[in-house]
């Protein structure tokens, strides 16, 4: 059985009151789970399928005024992929919030800890074990749309954490090269860059949420609830900016280094072309003087030798000038 956690309703004193509001947290590696999601949750069976397979990072949403958001957030164990991203979908309507994962995840847990400390006046409930399947009983002092923002509050308090580390490494790089010239590992600049889009896709997805929730009038939130959904697209569209200027560091530091790069190819090819211009009137010289004379015509006429050499001139200063001039109109052309 998944943990439910009972919430007050979203808008008082109207007929929804009659309609219990909860959040619903399905663990999928535990069997009773997958069941009551198949058996008892009361979804399609379409989007059933949908939340039991791996994650693609996107949202949908859906025609009863309802949003799936299928995210890669962060886990409790850092080692099930290199930035420590686990599977997290989060199915949201007028009356209930479905939280499905495979693996813990800090923003979830994060969550229940606030509505621990919100529950003020009451006794308190036991802290939340994610290796236990109990049904929460008491009413907490928070709406669907509260427990919402707190889990994305979350999700970007994490991703705020991510993209400081990112910029610390990128200065270091910076700082290694400007100042000391000293050359960085373009594969550690790689990995950066894939860390910033895997990061950033995170938040395309729910910056879009945020702003279906916002704009979509059928969902009947109060002012309270528009602001904090302001404040949390806010605080995402910042970060994407903070990530596209991490991306902006980076292109420049690859710039640099390809810059870098070429110059030194070009030092080479200009030290490959001053031996070869050294060497080219010596391999002209060995040329002309090695070559083979029987059969030339005029071989016996002392001005004979240097009339053909002369000739072969003539024939090189010819070709070249024509092909500089063709050239030269097809640069004019373009």
């Amino acid at each position: 059985m998944p943990i439910i956690t009972r919430l007050k309703n979203r808008v008082s004193n109207s007929i929804d009151d009659q309609v219990e509001t909860c959040w619903i947290d399905v663990d999928l590696s535990k069997p009773e789970d997958q069941e009551w999601l198949i058996s008892q949750s009361q979804l399609s069976e379409e989007l059933v399928a949908f939340l039991q397979r791996e994650n693609f990072v996107n949202h949908r949403n859906l025609h009863d005024g309802s949003v799936l958001i299928a995210l890669k957030v962060s886990g409790e164990k850092p080692t099930i992929n290199p930035i420590g991203l686990v599977d997290l979908k989060i199915f949201i309507d007028a009356h209930r919030i479905i939280t499905i994962r495979y693996h813990p995840v800090i923003a979830i847990d994060k969550t229940y800890a606030y509505l621990e400390s919100a529950c003020s006046g009451e006794k308190a409930a036991p802290q939340h074990d994610a290796s236990s399947s109990v049904e929460r009983e008491k009413q907490y002092d928070a709406k669907v749309m509260d427990v919402f923002c707190h889990i994305i509050n979350n999700l970007i308090d994490h991703i705020e954490k991510v993209t400081f580390t990112i910029s610390d490494q990128i200065a270091v790089l910076e700082d290694q090269y400007f100042d000391t010239g000293e050359a960085f590992d373009s594969s550690l600049l790689l990995k950066l860059r894939g860390d910033i889009c895997k990061t950033r896709r995170i938040l395309t997805v729910l910056r879009n949420t945020l702003f279906i929730r916002i704009e979509d009038p059928s969902l009947l939130i109060d002012s309270e609830d528009k602001s904090a959904l302001v404040r949390a697209s806010s605080h995402v569209t910042l970060h994407l900016n903070n990530l596209d200027d991490l991306l902006s560091r980076i292109d420049m530091l690859q710039n640099l280094d390809n810059t870098k790069l070429s110059e030194a190819m070009s030092q080479s090819s200009f030290s490959l072309t001053i031996v070869a211009t050294v060497f080219l009137p010596l391999t002209f010289v060995s040329g002309l003087l090695g070559m083979n004379v029987g059969g030339i015509p005029d071989t016996h006429n002392p001005w004979g030798f240097w009339a053909i050499t002369a000739g072969m001139l003539l024939l090189a200063i010819t070709l070249w000038i024509t092909l500089y001039r063709r050239l030269k109109t097809i640069r004019f052309r373009r």
